[in-house]
């Protein structure tokens, strides 16, 4: 008993001292480090640690010292005691405050980080499950910038998808939660709204709900608004599921049984963004569609189209 007693007045001793502060920075840091290629510094943490918990001045670096990303502050809300227990994370608010991520792709193809966030010593043994779960996150003013040596990846070069490898998000505004599971995964996105300068593309409101397991993808709820005015840019709703007829994994069956069910209502179609989206597209101007679609995924049953 007097043992528990002690155990506690050290861990309120050190989660509510700037030394037990320092003290679970340094093995953050050294926990990244010692885990991944890339190396994480955090500049201050504060807060009582117990329920409060303020970081500021983040950085990731990959290999050869480079920031590929950076985060001015972050709060976190979290409850130690499920991951105590039963390992689970679990936080009532996160809170990102400026996030820039800047990633630059070589001439092999290789993002500098990605390569940052692989293990630095290969494990044979996958890690035993975690589960993650956030009621509230929100991004302010986040920013992604992309670059490239060598020539452009295949999909960009033929027109079918804008240069990725050379592009800007400016002003990402997200708010929305995580529930992750080692069955299952629910992404919901309640609001997102960013600039894409270099294309140039609005979006003004971004919402749903993706949802994954083993036999099935959902995004449940979809809606998109983009454009500078009421006048223009797209609008449209619906939602899709695929998924296999029964419960085997749908990684692992034919795409000639896997089910598409598909809804889209767009009040107005932008074809002109499309077209910056996807430069070979054909299309122009703007239009209206409803379409629903359903059946398996090389063989969609095209149900209504107006």
């Amino acid at each position: 008993m007097l043992g528990v007693l002690l155990l506690g007045v050290l861990f309120v001793a050190l989660t509510r001292t700037q030394v037990g502060r320092d003290e679970l920075r340094d093995q953050v840091e050294g926990f990244v480090e010692g885990e991944l290629q890339g190396r994480l510094q955090i500049g201050r943490l504060t807060g009582n640690l117990l329920f409060d918990l303020y970081a500021s001045e983040i950085a990731l670096f990959d290999g050869e010292g480079n920031v590929v990303a950076s985060v001015d502050s972050v709060v976190l809300r979290p409850k130690w005691w499920p991951l105590l227990t039963r390992r689970e994370i679990q936080v009532d608010e996160v809170l990102v405050v400026r996030p820039r991520v800047t990633m630059h792709r070589d001439s092999a193809g290789v993002w500098d980080l990605v390569a940052a966030l692989q293990p630095r010593v290969p494990s044979a043994e996958p890690p035993p499950p975690l589960t993650i779960r956030s009621a509230d996150i929100e991004v302010i003013d986040g920013a992604l910038l992309t670059s490239r040596d060598g020539s452009a990846p295949r999909l960009v070069a033929e027109g079918t998808l804008f240069d990725v490898t050379k592009t800007e998000v400016r002003g990402l505004d997200v708010r929305g939660a995580l529930d992750w599971t080692p069955d299952a995964v629910a992404i919901e996105v309640k609001r997102l709204a960013a600039r894409l300068p270099t294309l140039p593309l609005r979006i003004v409101d971004l919402e749903g709900t993706l949802r994954l397991d083993a036999s099935r993808v959902a995004l449940d709820d979809f809606r998109l608004v983009t454009g500078e005015t009421r006048t223009e840019g797209t609008r449209l709703t619906g939602f899709a599921v695929l998924e296999a007829p029964d419960d085997r994994a749908l990684a692992t069956v034919p795409s000639a049984e896997q089910r598409l069910d598909l809804r889209i209502a767009a009040a107005r179609i932008d074809l002109a963004e499309v077209r910056r989206v996807v430069p070979a597209s054909p299309l122009a101007d703007a239009l209206a569609l409803d379409l629903a679609a359903e059946g398996a995924l090389d063989a969609v049953d095209l149900r209504t189209l107006r």
